[in-house]
């Protein structure tokens, strides 16, 4: 889409924080203004629009599209997003185990089992481990419990979650990132240690490392957009 706008602010309305573009509000796809809750996570989308040059690409402008998804998709499908979330955990990658080699075995250990091991002791989410090749039916206390965390998370940041828990394929790494006891960085690690093993051993394709580059960058605009949204962020930009 060409560009149709000369100037960009924000302004404080009942809604919250408006993203203005020539001093009309900017419009979601189902109509409403792209309002947001604090000026911090206000100023960083009005960003996003100030650096759009001849041509608007949406791409270039993740929190501005999951501010849309906020408002438009996440409160009139929030059960739903709940149940596929919590489905994550059924399949975490964190507790599917190779036992051989030795070394892939020690690796897996060295990273996953901390985050395993704090979810169960901070969380309660009892995950089970398995190194055989089936499914592995999980605890229904520990998915109960998984799916009442989500569901205190309020639509802004389920937005962010239902980008950042598929793209990890891991609930539990999400649930790290959301409370910061793991950076996004580590995180991405985390959830590519297979392919990040592999290529130690094997060397590196360019798609391998444009995937794994998107990946990162997935998981850091999610970070950013649940770091926007906190108290911290505000008293930031007030300064």
């Amino acid at each position: 889409m060409k560009k149709f706008y000369q100037t960009v602010a924000v302004i404080s309305d009942q809604d919250g924080w408006t993203i203005m573009l020539d001093n009309k509000p900017v419009k979601t796809p189902t109509r409403q203004n792209l309002s947001v809750p604090n000026v911090a996570l206000a100023q960083a989308i009005a960003d996003e629009w100030s650096a759009q040059y001849d041509k608007i690409v949406p791409a270039t402008m993740p929190l501005t599209q999951l501010a849309m998804t906020a408002l438009d998709r996440v409160s009139e499908v929030r059960e739903q997003i709940l149940e596929t979330l919590t489905t994550y955990a059924r399949h975490d990658l964190l507790c599917y185990r190779t036992p051989l080699p030795a070394d892939w075995l020690a690796r897996q250990r060295a990273v996953w089992d901390p985050v395993v091991e704090r979810l169960q002791r901070d969380y309660g989410f009892g995950l089970m481990i398995d190194y055989g090749l089936g499914d592995i039916e999980q605890p229904a206390e520990s998915l109960a419990k998984i799916q009442d965390w989500l569901g205190q998370r309020d639509d802004w940041q389920l937005s962010a979650l239902q980008v950042l828990i598929p793209t990890l394929g891991s609930v539990g790494l999400g649930c790290a990132v959301f409370d910061g006891w793991l950076t996004a960085a580590q995180a991405s690690e985390a959830a590519m240690l297979e392919e990040l093993y592999q290529n130690e051993h094997w060397g590196t394709e360019p798609e391998a490392v444009e995937r794994r580059q998107g990946m990162m960058q997935e998981v850091d605009n999610c970070c950013r957009f649940l770091f926007l949204l906190s108290p911290v962020a505000v008293i930031s930009s007030a300064h």
